[in-house]
């Protein structure tokens, strides 16, 4: 296979785009881009990857996916990922084999190409059933608006890391696809929704009215078009992003659930656990993106609704009466355990989440008197010890410290039982301080 970096602009081919989506179509609230450190990019914050093919790959080391029947096939949004943790890889180890199979990746991507009225779009070649509901499935071939966002990161940053103007080139055909209104007959991943805000779609429909509206599907377009603005400073980019995030922030209350995971979308309002967590990610990334704490409050919100369940550590039991459940699949009580210790005691504990239908956060005891059974965290009475819940901020947040004291966090946990963050700066730099004690986030 050729040295990809090589390849002759030619190749790709110059686009006239065609802007037909302009700034003033959709609601914007005045998010500005703004450049961060390496650290604080999206894709950025993994170690580096083996130095060999890891998942399906192909002969040319080209990540695929296999489909029910076997059947292997190109995926555009998991060839830009596995493209993007391999430039990454690159980034932190300088190692050039990182860099080669980046330059596969977004290869594969441009050589499948399809042009359409100045843009350039990635098909899927195989039908999909996006809510096990015949009537939900896409059919070959199908695009994404996701797909033209990470892939718009991996040329974007391509192009910076090797020099070479034929990445530049694909990133600016890429981005003209996300500046394209929906079409009858040609390939489209952006619209403006009934009520005047731009989404880029990951899953678009005809009729657009009814596509999925997937929020984490969104907010990787929206990194897409960062990447593309660092590279460019181009003022569509800007106000496509400007667009996209106030996307974001006006329909959180819709995706998120109180006390409970945030749904995947806004079709089916379904929540999702997985997608949740990814949900408490991207708004952080945002967060460093647009240099507004709006994105870190949303995150912080989501992460004190549904905590990420995978949370081990020792449960503190003060003296006295403990009474400890068991639940079912729908959250109902099947059996409830009251248990007396006359002194302060422990238990390990392999969970700290939510129990559906039932309120405050809950650890499932591993061993002991209570082995597989929930009991409520209670601060002083029942909390886990040690930092729990732990979200780091990639930006620094400004916080009022009791007394009006200004400093800055870098992180916001949960310490027995109470919601803390930790100083940065000043004389508390290093210690943890609960937000109960008249400490404010900004």
């Amino acid at each position: 296979m050729p040295v990809l970096a090589t390849i002759a602009v030619a190749l790709i081919g110059l686009l006239t785009p065609v802007a037909a989506l302009g700034p003033g179509d959709f609601h914007r609230d005045g998010y500005v881009p703004h450049p961060v450190s390496a650290t604080a990019t999206p894709y950025s914050d993994a170690p580096p990857l083996p130095a060999r093919e890891t998942g399906t790959v192909d002969a040319d080391g080209v990540r695929m996916f296999r489909t029910g029947d076997g059947q292997l096939h190109d995926h555009p949004v998991a060839q830009a990922q596995y493209g993007l943790s391999l430039l990454n890889s690159y980034r932190l180890t300088s190692n050039p084999w990182f860099l080669e199979r980046a330059l596969r990746q977004a290869q594969r991507l441009a050589d499948r190409r399809v042009e359409s009225r100045g843009a350039w779009f990635f098909p899927y070649d195989f039908d999909f059933n996006l809510n096990t509901n015949p009537d939900d499935t896409l059919h070959n071939p199908w695009y994404s608006g996701m797909a033209e966002g990470q892939a718009l990161s991996l040329f974007s940053r391509l192009s910076t890391a090797t020099g070479d103007p034929v990445w530049r080139t694909a990133a600016d055909s890429v981005f003209a696809s996300l500046m394209l209104s929906p079409s009858g007959s040609e390939p489209w991943v952006s619209m403006v929704d009934s009520d005047g805000y731009l989404w880029l779609e990951e899953y678009p429909r005809t009729p657009e009215t009814s596509s999925e509206h997937v929020y984490n599907g969104l907010m990787f377009a929206l990194f897409g078009v960062w990447d593309y603005w660092q590279l460019t400073a181009s003022n569509d980019a800007a106000a496509l992003f400007d667009g996209a995030a106030t996307t974001v922030v006006h329909y959180f209350p819709a995706i998120r659930n109180a006390g409970w995971a945030s749904n995947y979308s806004l079709r089916g309002l379904t929540s999702h656990a997985r997608y949740h967590g990814v949900h408490i990610r991207q708004l952080l990334f945002l967060n460093a993106l647009t240099d507004s704490p709006v994105f870190a409050r949303l995150s912080e919100i989501l992460n004190a609704d549904y905590p990420d369940a995978a949370q081990r550590g020792t449960v503190q039991f003060a003296a006295g009466k403990h009474t400890a459940f068991q639940f079912d699949s729908s959250g109902r009580v099947t059996t409830r355990k009251t248990v007396r210790f006359l002194r302060a005691t422990s238990a390990p504990a392999m969970h700290r989440t939510r129990v559906l239908l039932h309120g405050s956060y809950w650890y499932q005891i591993s061993s002991g008197a209570l082995a597989n059974y929930w009991v409520t965290e209670v601060p002083r009475i029942r909390s886990m010890r040690g930092v729990v819940g732990r979200i780091n901020y990639l930006v620094e947040r400004a916080v009022t410290l009791s007394g009006g004291t200004a400093a800055h966090a870098s992180a916001y946990a949960w310490i027995n039982g109470s919601a803390c963050v930790l100083i940065s700066d000043g004389t508390s730099a290093g210690r943890w301080v609960a937000l109960s004690s008249g400490t404010t986030l900004e």
